[in-house]
């Protein structure tokens, strides 16, 4: 009986041994998986850095968005001037406009606009941000205002504790990158501090500007 069980198998079973079938890829499927995979790759990767530059230009924005609203609400929790200067070192307030490089927000115990350790005290630091973009200090004008033109006067925005600048008129920052739609903070002439995202992208940028 169990001869003819044996004899009734497979050969590849007989002598006891599992015959693992064939996985293997032949070469023109493999060729294929790869024409595909490179096909794919190309039509990624534009969208990909696209997706990327404009989540810098966000994140840019947001950040400055953020750290200006702090500095107004600090200033009134306070009873104190604080200011937003623009910094290259995290340490200190730097005569440009080159706002793409840092800034601070600090407690500005003497009101002079300038950071000294002795009477001041730093509530923020940003690094630098990516240095494919401009963050590019405005002016601003219009009801609600809207930035008109680079002002690169604008190295700071200090506030007042009851809530305005102590800027005369509405000032702002365009962040963008050439190529992409970018982002307007506007600070109105009491201070509040508002953003949108422009849908025209940026045919021209330099160091201080995007137009």
């Amino acid at each position: 009986m169990l001869a003819q069980f044996r004899n009734s198998l497979p050969l590849g079973r007989r002598s006891g041994a599992l015959v693992a079938p064939d996985t293997g890829f032949t070469l023109i499927e493999l060729l294929l998986t790869v024409a595909i995979l490179a096909i794919i790759t190309a039509v990624a990767a534009p969208s990909m850095g696209t997706m990327i530059s404009n989540n810098r230009i966000q994140g840019a924005s947001s950040d400055l968005y953020a750290d200006l609203a702090l500095a107004r609400g600090t200033a009134a929790a306070k009873g104190q001037r604080v200011t937003v200067c623009q910094s290259s070192d995290g340490a200190t307030c730097t005569a440009s406009s080159l706002w793409q490089q840092g800034w601070i927000v600090f407690v500005d115990g003497n009101a002079n606009g300038t950071f000294e350790p002795a009477t001041d005290t730093i509530v923020k630091v940003h690094a630098a941000v990516n240095t494919n973009l401009t963050v590019a200090p405005y002016s601003a004008a219009g009801t609600p205002p809207a930035l008109t033109s680079s002002n690169t006067a604008l190295t700071s925005v200090r506030y007042r504790p009851s809530g305005p600048t102590t800027n005369t008129a509405a000032t702002g920052f365009r962040v963008c990158q050439r190529g992409y739609a970018y982002r307007d903070i506007v600070i109105n002439s009491m201070g509040k501090v508002t953003s949108s995202t422009i849908t025209a992208t940026i045919t021209t940028q330099s160091t201080t500007a995007c137009s």
